[in-house]
């Protein structure tokens, strides 16, 4: 605990003042600052619980053990995919369910043979370039250590072979159920592969779709909080595009509904329906 050093006041009458001619002024107080030797304790605390977080999250690692990660983590944890999409784990049953879809065998191959990565300040490190980050919390000067975000790698990519297909958005109309799906999910190279399926009901998944069309455009519209997906796809004359909801006043949207699809007949709308 720092000491703090107490100035003491002496209190003169204003009388006795004026007849010395002078105002007397009461020193500042001052923090005592830590000594060298109280730095360097607090340098090797801080050191000491960085190696201690880090052989027991290579330690768990490397044993697949989730109950030692559990106790590692600061829950939710975010997992950022390489296609930018983003999952979290809630609590310990997550992780441990998870376990696999948050440290896969590259992720944990990756790390384990990496070292730590250079501190970023004295509240976070990562390790593997950045594949792992975890954040100081607590109270003391040492705290303690706990992971809170995953960034998966990219898989390695064969050229030679195509990419699975991964679903993007999905949508049902009162007439129709979608599928929209990309290859960007295993794929190293961009732009993606867009491919957009419908089947009219009573129709479903395994059936054969009942519009297919295997080439789209993918964008995003609106920043942030407001930014939406859209999907464009052209058969002929006729555009199909389906949208995420962005930001919206409300008073045209739903509130069950998850997105829109959009028909045009060149530039000219011709039909919408809501998702849900």
């Amino acid at each position: 605990m720092r000491s703090l050093a107490l100035a003491v006041l002496w209190v003169i009458p204003v009388s006795s003042l004026a007849l010395a001619g002078c105002a007397q002024a009461a020193e500042p107080t001052h923090l005592n600052a830590p000594t060298p030797a109280q730095a360097a304790s607090a340098a090797d605390a801080l050191q000491a619980g960085m190696d201690r977080f880090e052989r027991e999250l290579r330690g768990a690692l490397a044993r697949h053990d989730a109950a030692a990660m559990a106790l590692l983590v600061r829950f939710p944890l975010r997992i950022n995919h390489p296609d930018f999409s983003i999952t979290t784990l809630d609590n310990p049953r997550a992780l441990e369910n998870g376990f696999d879809q948050a440290f896969p065998p590259e992720l944990r191959e990756t790390v384990l043979r990496s070292s730590r990565d250079q501190l970023v300040g004295l509240d976070e490190m990562s390790f593997a370039n950045g594949l792992l980050w975890a954040s100081r919390i607590g109270e003391g000067e040492t705290g303690s250590w706990r992971l809170r975000t995953v960034n998966l790698p990219r898989s390695s990519f064969d050229p030679k072979k195509p990419a699975p297909m991964g679903l993007e958005f999905t949508c049902e109309t009162a007439k129709l159920r979608i599928v929209v799906e990309s290859d960007s999910h295993s794929a190293a190279v961009l732009p993606p592969r867009i491919r957009f399926r419908a089947w009219d009901k009573p129709h479903f998944p395994p059936d054969p779709p009942d519009m297919q069309i295997s080439e789209g455009v993918w964008d995003i519209r609106g920043t942030g909080r407001c930014s939406a997906q859209v999907f464009s796809f052209i058969q002929g004359q006729t555009r199909y595009e389906l949208s995420e909801i962005g930001c919206s006043s409300g008073e045209d949207v739903p509130g069950d509904r998850t997105g829109k699809i959009e028909i045009y007949l060149g530039d000219q709308p011709q039909a919408h329906a809501w998702c849900f």
